[in-house]
């Protein structure tokens, strides 16, 4: 089993237009299921939206996962 050991920023960008492009590619996801609540899809939602430009956003994200079983 893996848990995550930390989140590092660095490329692959992402570019989005609107944040109905990220509901559909990262959040609509077929692999893994979403849950967000309607009030914390409105504060990831509004976060993304304080990085927006005219062009839409670019984003970078990555998960880092370490094994959670003791070595050996």
């Amino acid at each position: 089993m893996l848990e995550l050991a930390g989140q590092y920023l660095f490329n692959p960008r992402n570019r989005f237009e609107n944040f109905s492009e990220v509901e559909r590619r990262i959040l609509g996801v077929t692999h893994t299921q979403q849950r967000l609540s309607p009030e914390l899809l409105r504060s990831v939602r509004e976060k993304f939206e304080g990085f927006m430009d005219p062009e839409g956003g670019t984003f970078c994200h990555t998960d880092a996962r370490r094994s959670a079983a003791p070595p050996g």
